[in-house]
């Protein structure tokens, strides 16, 4: 597919979020916005107070919220705090553009997809980054943005890493420490507060995740394995291991996946952690989904001699 019209559908893609954003914004009571705390210490840099001092703590619904964000990401917001109010809705319609212009990569519209799954519902509902760092994903060159979330960009980084790249980002994070030198303590103290959990370390099931390093050489299976690693938060997190599915039947069955993992947790039914829920009913069938995983325990049982019946291998 052509740049071109890679564009085209990235725009569409922004009018559309931008409609859509705005009218379940205003008729949303207390809609949650993630993106509130960067724009609050944006304001706050541009005005020559510090974003860390305290005044970005968010309050919803009775509950405190430090400002969890680097100053990479408050520097990523400036841009948009000209257009006010409708300030993190066009950041985050800008987002849903750059993830749709990576989704086109090689002009496969099913991967169009991805729009569907509950990740990203939940993303749009709550005004999360996912979709950018999903989008950078497949737009390696805006590699150093992937700073504005590092507990899911950083799988990004790792799996599209080049020297030239990583440059990019050590360069954008001198410009951040222009900005304040200290930014890095400042914000490193606050995240004590962060409530996430390591899909890997969530259950003894979990440690099945291991295989994935069969995969090492396989770009997808490589950053597959880093997101078990980074500490996670919620269903938007998951977005970016929507990208991984090779052909449509798999992403319709992870779609499928992603949105009983969203009913059991927001219905209200089944009281299990959502860490526990996203290893079973996500992590798992992803792995057994886009990766050769019972062909690879069979070759790893031959090699090994690891017989059901006891008996050692004739290879």
């Amino acid at each position: 597919m052509t740049i071109s019209r890679r564009l085209f559908f990235a725009i569409l893609a922004f009018l559309i979020s931008l409609a859509g954003s705005t009218v379940h914004r205003a008729f949303t009571f207390e809609p949650i916005n993630d993106t509130a705390s960067p724009f609050c210490g944006g304001r706050a840099l541009l005005e020559g107070e510090d974003p860390y001092d305290g005044r970005c703590v968010l309050d919803w619904k009775g509950l405190e919220y430090q400002a969890l964000y680097p100053m990479t990401t408050i520097l990523a917001v400036l841009p948009f705090i000209a257009f006010g109010v409708f300030g993190p809705i066009v950041l985050w319609s800008s987002m849903v553009a750059v993830l749709v212009y990576g989704l086109l990569e090689k002009g496969e519209y099913w991967r169009l997809l991805v729009l569907c799954s509950a990740p990203f519902f939940e993303a749009f509902r709550t005004f999360q980054w996912s979709p950018l760092i999903t989008g950078i994903l497949m737009v390696p060159a805006l590699y150093p943005l992937a700073l504005v979330k590092p507990n899911i960009g950083l799988p990004v980084m790792l799996a599209n890493f080049s020297k030239r790249r990583m440059w990019a980002a050590g360069l954008f994070v001198l410009i951040s420490l222009t900005a304040d030198p200290q930014w890095i303590f400042k914000w490193l103290s606050q995240t004590g507060t962060f409530q996430g959990y390591m899909p890997i370390l969530s259950l003894p099931i979990s440690l099945l995740l291991l295989i994935s390093l069969a995969f090492w050489n396989d770009r997808k299976g490589r950053f597959f394995f880093l997101m078990t690693l980074v500490p996670q938060r919620g269903v938007y997190d998951l977005l970016p291991l929507m990208a991984i599915p090779g052909n449509k039947r798999k992403l319709l069955l992870c779609l499928g996946f992603s949105w009983l993992l969203y009913f059991l947790v927001f219905g209200g039914r089944i009281n299990f952690p959502f860490r526990i829920l996203s290893v079973l009913l996500f992590y798992l069938p992803l792995l057994f989904i886009n990766f050769p995983v019972i062909g690879t325990i069979e070759k790893w049982r031959k090699k090994y001699f690891i017989l059901l019946d006891g008996n050692p291998s004739d290879e």
